[in-house]
């Protein structure tokens, strides 16, 4: 993983998290790795594809993947 990407990528999840996880939808957003490539995750519990309209591709040349994980609950 680059240094760089990552450190960009988490500072585009510290910026944008709350206003995701204020979706009832999301349960967790992270910052990993998909296809070779740097990302945010954000995990949901819905069908990803009826948040396209609410969760940006990507932002501040990060790319936002959107998964499918089901409900997360702290211990």
């Amino acid at each position: 993983m680059n240094r760089e990407q990552t450190a960009k990528a988490r500072s585009a999840k510290a910026k944008h998290e709350r206003e995701w996880l204020a979706i009832d939808a999301v349960s967790a957003v992270g910052v990993g790795v998909r296809e070779g490539e740097v990302c945010i995750i954000i995990s949901v519990d819905t069908n990803p594809a009826s948040l396209t309209s609410t969760i940006p591709a990507g932002v501040d040349d990060i790319p936002v993947v959107v998964e499918r994980r089901g409900r997360i609950e702290p211990l």
